[in-house]
């Protein structure tokens, strides 16, 4: 792999992740908006133009409230990079206080906005219910008082079964396992789905897996595999509401995989793609923000190459050369063979 490339994925995930982790729950600020905040310093962020994406019918754009909402939902992925990247460097396993921290700071301004910025990074103290707009029909997630027993329950089981994956096929039903499982869960009172996000990037990285973001684009699909592992929602009780065998995950694995398929053909012809796909202006954002986590990253005399490197992130070429991801699209059957020698 060239050198400098990893970051340069990486760099490109982060920025394309805010964009659409956020879009996914409704925010409506321009791809360039998004960006332009992911790299505004604290003295000129205020001066971003918070422009609204075009074919957005309907949105008042003189609701300057809305908008300012909007802008706090990327500010907390621009605060949240750091803690990301100090769990990395740490290895951090607890999975529990790996979800609050990362909630902590990406609700972080939106809570302090309301004035409720005691719910960052604190899990649910009252009951919740997921309302599927689609069907008009309300889902029922854990109660207060069993968050963290049904959080413990679920993540033993998610190492437990990454820890026996030998091919691709397992680890990313491992991790369409813990996703589910955590929203189903909805342990906090707001921002799950995207601390859940997250949570499903670091943990691909971890086991040697490139981060690879939902896109707005196929959110649907995306609900739909979320939707599919319900099979009583009129219940508190996890294990009675959430049916996470193998065969129920598949349509998320499928979800999984095609964002994954779009992430190595991105790394397999990163010069191509940057050619083609990337503006002259998001090239340069990606070089200016692997410059200031270098800084960050500075006090520790690492890089975020160095960084990356340290957690075999390269070693995903594997996928890229021996696996059909690429050259044959996603067949879930193919999965299975696809040992993962890491």
């Amino acid at each position: 792999m060239k050198k400098n490339l990893t970051s340069k994925i990486f760099a490109n995930f982060w920025l394309d992740n805010a964009y659409n982790s956020s879009h996914i729950e409704g925010n409506k600020l321009t791809a360039n908006t998004v960006d332009l905040l992911l790299l505004a310093s604290e003295n000129n962020i205020n001066d971003i133009q918070l422009n609204i994406e075009p074919n957005r019918q309907g949105f008042d754009r003189s609701d300057n409230v809305q908008k300012e909402l909007y802008k706090n939902e990327i500010i907390g992925f621009k605060e949240v990079i750091h803690s990301f990247i100090d769990n990395l460097k740490s290895d951090q396993t607890d999975l529990q206080k790996l979800a609050k921290d990362f909630h902590y700071f990406l609700m972080g301004a939106v809570f302090q906005d309301n004035n409720k910025s005691n719910l960052a990074g604190n899990f649910k103290t009252s009951d919740s219910i997921i309302i599927l707009k689609s069907a008009n029909e309300k889902i029922l997630t854990s109660n207060a008082s069993d968050v963290e027993n049904d959080l413990d329950f679920l993540f033993t089981n998610y190492k437990n079964k990454m820890a026996k994956a030998t091919n691709l096929k397992q680890k990313l039903l491992a991790l369409a396992y813990m996703h589910i499982g955590f929203e189903s869960i909805h342990p906090f009172i707001d921002g799950n789905g995207r601390t859940g996000r997250l949570l499903l990037a670091y943990e691909a990285m971890r086991n040697n897996l490139p981060p690879f973001h939902i896109s707005n684009e196929g959110k649907y699909e995306y609900f739909l595999a979320l939707e599919e592992c319900t099979v009583n929602p009129n219940t508190t009780n996890f294990n009675q509401r959430t049916d996470l065998s193998d065969d129920k995950l598949e349509k998320m694995v499928f979800v999984f995989s095609n964002n994954l398929q779009n992430q190595l053909g991105r790394i397999a012809n990163w010069d191509d793609y940057k050619m083609f796909q990337l503006t002259p202006d998001r090239i340069k954002r990606i070089d200016e923000f692997i410059e200031e986590l270098n800084k960050t990253l500075a006090s520790d005399h690492i890089t975020l190459e160095y960084l990356l490197e340290d957690f075999q992130i390269n070693n995903f070429e594997i996928l890229i050369k021996e696996n059909g991801l690429i050259r044959n699209g996603y067949d879930i059957d193919k999965l299975d063979s696809f040992e993962m020698e890491m």
